[in-house]
């Protein structure tokens, strides 16, 4: 079964497998029978040497619990619908997505008509270990034959590392990390007790020593350790955990396109106008990669300790093989027409679909804090409460109003609120959905 089902998880990295799914307002992930088309077939030479056509339609009970790599945030459409925006575990809160590779495995023929298979789809973007252990295992059934697992980037501040280093969310100095936890509790922001202020003034290079710490610190591996023996309560007799690793980000070739590239957010804010934006500097990729594959091994130590019924599953090598990462040589990633990519293996922010639609628009669920969504809003209001009118770098592409307008509209809700005047919080979100 090892072999089988090793092949199995690499099939969804392959060419070819970019998978287009019509849209669902809700996606009934606890027994979904979806049908997957592939939208380019895979080549031929790829289905020779890679494609295994066991029979795996024994397997009537499968998993998957972790964070945004197997909940496949950005993968096609998003499930559940906006009515599940109060539920930090539900399809729409957890960013859950209808080509997810959890998804597409129970979809695949070799598993057999997936009506009779219950896919139990707990993973949930933003998530740490803590969270699988306290909110998605407890929720398994028992006796699963097969559970996909990702974990342990969230509990290295991987979102940490995107905000200092690649988006620039929100980014302040020292200096105004008291001014701004200061000014979001006299607003009253719910969020404002419990946030982590200390990691806005690091700076790239901090976060990145920070991170490496945490990966090499006792609790990462300790907490892990946790995730995987609470996960075996819940296999059958003969069940696996396949125990996925992550991808490293940028080529390995560290070639100088991108050196001079910025994805950062704003290009406007009075507070620290002198601030350099984030750069995709050479330096700052091996960087980030060399992060990687320490958690990586980390992990796979972990599924070492954990015997036989838990197997890692590395499949890092076949991203770098099929041109799958960020700044490969001769690609240009200061523009936002990604579609020309099909092989780019990772969610890149507010870029177009493979269909040229323009994913600048703004959803209506006013995202809880505790979510991943509800965090990157949550990184823009603070950027927003140190300068009201800072401006998106595409903002004009927008539909409707831009950040400054939909903030200044929930500044104006609080205040009514506060002076016992009733309003309603304005739901629409600051950043543009992508």
């Amino acid at each position: 079964m090892h072999t089988v089902w090793h092949r199995l998880s690499i099939l969804f990295f392959l060419p070819g497998q970019t998978i287009a799914l019509p849209p669902f307002a809700s996606l009934n992930t606890q027994n979904t029978a979806t049908k997957v088309t592939p939208l380019f077939p895979r080549e031929a030479e790829v289905e020779r040497d890679s494609f295994d056509s066991s029979d795996l339609s024994w397997i009537k009970k499968l998993t998957a619990i972790g964070d945004s790599y197997s909940a496949g945030i950005g993968a096609g459409d998003r499930l559940g619908s906006v009515t599940g925006a109060f539920d930090s575990q539900s399809d729409w809160s957890c960013s859950r997505y209808d080509q997810a590779y959890p998804n597409l495995i129970n979809n695949d023929a070799r598993l057999g008509d997936p009506g009779a298979r219950k896919f139990q789809f707990k993973s949930c973007s933003g998530a740490t270990t803590e969270d699988v252990l306290e909110k998605q295992i407890p929720s398994l059934d028992k006796d699963q034959q097969a559970i996909i697992l990702s974990i342990g980037g969230n509990d290295v501040e991987l979102s940490n590392v995107l905000n200092q280093c690649i988006y620039q969310w929100a980014v302040i100095n020292q200096e105004q990390v008291a001014l701004a936890k200061a000014t979001a509790l006299d607003r009253m922001f719910e969020w404002a007790t419990g946030f982590d202020w200390e990691a806005l003034g690091r700076g790239c290079a901090k976060q990145l020593d920070h991170t490496r710490s945490l990966i090499e610190g006792e609790a990462f591996s300790s907490n892990v350790d946790k995730v995987l023996e609470a996960a075996k309560t819940k296999l059958a007799k003969d069940g696996k955990i396949y125990f996925t690793g992550y991808g490293k980000f940028f080529g390995e070739k560290m070639s100088p396109e991108c050196d001079d590239v910025s994805w950062s957010t704003w290009i406007y804010k009075t507070y620290n106008i002198f601030q350099p934006e984030a750069k995709l500097t050479v330096e700052n990729r091996r960087r980030m990669n060399e992060l990687v594959d320490s958690v990586n091994n980390k992990l796979r130590e972990a599924a070492e300790r954990a015997g036989s019924s838990v197997t890692f599953i590395d499949y890092d090598k076949y991203i770098g093989e099929f041109g799958g990462r960020y700044c490969e040589p001769g690609v240009d990633e200061s523009t936002n027409t990604s579609n020309s990519r099909p092989l780019l293996m990772f969610y890149k922010l507010n870029t177009r679909d493979p269909m040229g639609e323009t994913p600048w628009k703004r959803s209506k669920d006013n995202p809880l804090p505790e979510t991943f969504s509800g965090s990157l809003d949550t990184l823009a209001e603070i950027t927003l409460l140190l300068d009201p009118d800072a401006k998106l770098i595409h903002d004009n592409q927008i539909e409707g109003e831009t950040a400054s307008e939909v903030f200044h509209s929930r500044l104006k809700a609080i205040e009514g609120a506060q002076a016992g005047e009733g309003s309603e919080l304005e739901a629409r979100n600051l950043l543009p959905d992508g």
